[in-house]
């Protein structure tokens, strides 16, 4: 059932888009998606079926227009195409699903080479026979809707599922609710805006199953006057639920949202993360189920353009494979990036629990007025560090606590059931003692400060000096 899992998957994908690539030798694989397709303009004689295939590590958007473009070149405008694309799968793969429905593309093209494409992928349902796994197929129906300018540019494209369900024996497998998709594309037929909403999503296997409603994503993409890509993006998705044979896990939202931009030639990065009434897998020392809430903001400034343009040339030429050479042409433009000042920032950062809350803001940066070689040394007087910590005593002590009892229970047994009530318990009394005296210690050794209810630390480093909680710490250089 694997197996349809994934086909399913290249189906919703491919069947999205109205264009079809040929390739000139048709070869049966795993690794890509093949049609007999056949075009009919102005309500003519068909063309001739071509066999085409579609490698999945291929953008598909790219031959597609070529190949389209092509059959465009030989006929005369307006223009009005019928265009059926009819599956080619491996007989295994058949016995499996069958003979899934054609795929009609209606398209209409003005003289001026502006057009639109309407898709229809019908419905289709499948009993699996016995032998391979008696399931269902059930796959609601997908339609799209496209347009475009001249030679395919600026393409836009609307896309509606109905649904999909894979169903075995022994209940769901897999199941897609309704989803819908727009996106826009420039004239490589790259992504430059995307949005999203899937309103569920489910899938269970043995022990496993996950749940997903109501996920929402959208992003943007551009690029900078030197042609650096640069994007935006949020998702959203919940009520969450993960379940697995030893967890079991929920929240009720979870956000992320990210961003870059340029300004006077340095990127700067931002990414934001937020989960909503996370229901966390009950430890061995709570005694009732712990929901957190956590919100979190990372930035990266301050970043050189111009060596991020480099590194991606680096990446993607063709020598690219050698090491070493990589290696050196990194070193070489290394002191550039760092001449520019660049630093990481963890801000916001909250953990809300019902044993109090963990605050954390922390960075790293370089000061690169300071960067005038890579010598350790000469870094080392760069570098600048911040770390400010502040934890409620009873949710550090709790946390503490955990670690000992799971280190204690691994060095034992593998089951913590072989232990009676009472064995267990005289032992999570031990990690509650253990997890104080080792608090004890670190307030000793000057590592936390009590704080009224709370523990704090603040840690700076910079000219290399390290100060800890107000104090000099001395340093082994």
């Amino acid at each position: 059932m694997k197996k349809v899992l994934q086909l399913t998957a290249v189906t919703l994908l491919l069947s999205s888009f109205p264009l079809i690539a040929q390739i000139n030798t048709p070869i049966l694989s795993d690794d890509a998606i093949h049609f007999n397709v056949q075009h009919r303009f102005n309500g003519g004689e068909p063309l001739p079926t071509e066999m085409i295939t579609i490698p999945f590590n291929v953008n598909p958007l790219i031959p597609l227009k070529e190949n389209f473009c092509r059959h465009l070149k030989k006929k005369n405008r307006p223009a009005k195409i019928d265009t059926i694309l009819e599956w080619v799968l491996p007989e295994s793969e058949t016995q499996v699903l069958g003979y899934l429905p054609p795929v009609s593309i209606k398209t209409n093209i003005d003289c001026k080479g502006v057009g639109k494409s309407d898709l229809i992928f019908p419905a289709y349902r499948r009993q699996v026979p016995k032998q391979f796994g008696r399931g269902v197929i059930d796959w609601k129906g997908l339609d799209a809707h496209f347009t475009f300018l001249k030679k395919f540019e600026d393409l836009t494209a609307a896309v509606n599922i109905a649904g999909f369900i894979l169903k075995e024996e022994d209940g769901i497998l897999a199941k897609l609710g309704k989803s819908t998709f727009h996106g826009q594309f420039d004239s490589t037929m790259t992504p430059t805006q995307m949005a999203g909403h899937i309103s569920t999503f489910n899938l269970s296997e043995q022990e496993y199953y996950m749940n997903l409603n109501n996920l929402e994503f959208k992003f943007n993409t551009e690029k900078s006057a030197k042609g650096l890509d640069l994007g935006n993006f949020s998702v959203k998705v919940g009520p969450i639920d993960l379940n697995d044979e030893d967890f079991a896990s929920s929240m009720t939202a979870l956000v992320l949202k990210a961003g870059s931009n340029v300004q006077d030639g340095l990127v700067n990065s931002t990414l934001y993360t937020q989960i909503n009434n996370w229901i966390l897998p009950t430890p061995v020392l709570f005694d009732t189920v712990p929901t957190v809430n956590f919100v979190g903001d990372i930035a990266i400034r301050n970043l050189d353009e111009d060596v991020l343009l480099a590194v991606r040339k680096m990446v993607t030429t063709e020598n690219s494979e050698n090491i070493m050479n990589m290696f050196g042409e990194t070193m070489a433009i290394l002191p550039q990036l760092l001449t520019k000042s660049p630093e990481i920032n963890l801000s916001n950062f909250l953990l809300e629990t019902p044993n109090g809350n963990l605050k954390v803001s922390a960075s790293i940066k370089i000061d690169g007025k300071k960067v005038t070689s890579l010598e350790e040394s000469v870094l080392r007087a760069a570098l600048q560090a911040n770390l400010d910590v502040l934890i409620n005593q009873k949710l550090l002590e709790e946390i503490l606590a955990i670690q000992i009892l799971t280190q204690m229970l691994e060095e034992h047994v593998t089951d913590e059931q072989k232990f009676t009530e009472s064995e267990l318990n005289f032992l999570k009394q031990q990690a509650k003692n253990s997890s104080k005296e080792q608090i004890s210690m670190l307030i000793s050794l000057g590592l936390f400060v009590t704080a009224k209810d709370d523990y704090k630390l603040d840690a700076d480093f910079k000219n290399n000096q390290l100060i800890l909680n107000g104090k000099i710490i001395p340093l082994p250089f």
